[in-house]
């Protein structure tokens, strides 16, 4: 015969849960507080907040008209060169350093997510250029600059590529200038 139910309902199960975990983090709140700051550090040293970007977009009541677009593709390339300074490639080369020292793939992926942020902004002005002017110069300036994202995209992702499957090969193409953004 088996033990008797502790838990009969799920609300007692679930309270019962939230009870072990909240001793469980009393007892170990120092090694997990000491965890969150190392990885929150980590990750405020390879990114930059997009938090202007967004508001300057939020502030604006009515973003209907065609310079409105033409304006927010300047402010974004813009950030763009202040995130990847002093150029894309050198900024991909520190992304790769930051990896070789740390080890810590999350560091990749962030800098893939924080390069994406900057090209979902773009599509979104990418469309609204298109829908108001059709296809022009200013369409083929945010293009242009889309082309330079989607680039550092894919750089980072060879990267992430090589360090989940080999690194020692990861190294090797480095050391021969063999990575896309060493060509």
């Amino acid at each position: 015969m088996g033990r008797p139910r502790l838990h009969h309902t799920a609300k007692e199960k679930m309270a019962a849960n939230r009870a072990k975990s909240k001793r469980h983090y009393e007892r170990k709140k120092s090694e997990i507080q000491s965890q969150r700051r190392a990885k929150y550090a980590t990750l405020n040293r390879i990114s930059q907040p997009l938090g202007v970007l967004r508001l300057e977009h939020s502030k604006k009541k009515s973003c209907r008209s065609i310079s409105y677009w033409s304006e927010r593709v300047v402010a974004i390339q813009g950030q763009l060169r202040h995130f990847t300074v002093p150029s894309l490639n050198a900024y991909v080369d520190g992304i790769y350093s930051q990896f070789m020292n740390s080890g810590d793939e999350t560091l990749i992926d962030k800098a893939i997510a924080n390069v994406g942020a900057f090209r979902k902004e773009l599509l979104e002005c990418e469309q609204n250029i298109l829908q108001l002017e059709g296809v022009g110069k200013r369409l083929l300036a945010a293009r242009k600059i889309s082309c330079e994202v989607e680039a550092v995209i894919k750089y980072l992702e060879e990267i992430l590529c090589f360090a989940m499957t080999d690194i020692s090969e990861l190294v090797d193409k480095h050391d021969k200038k063999q990575l896309m953004y060493q060509t």
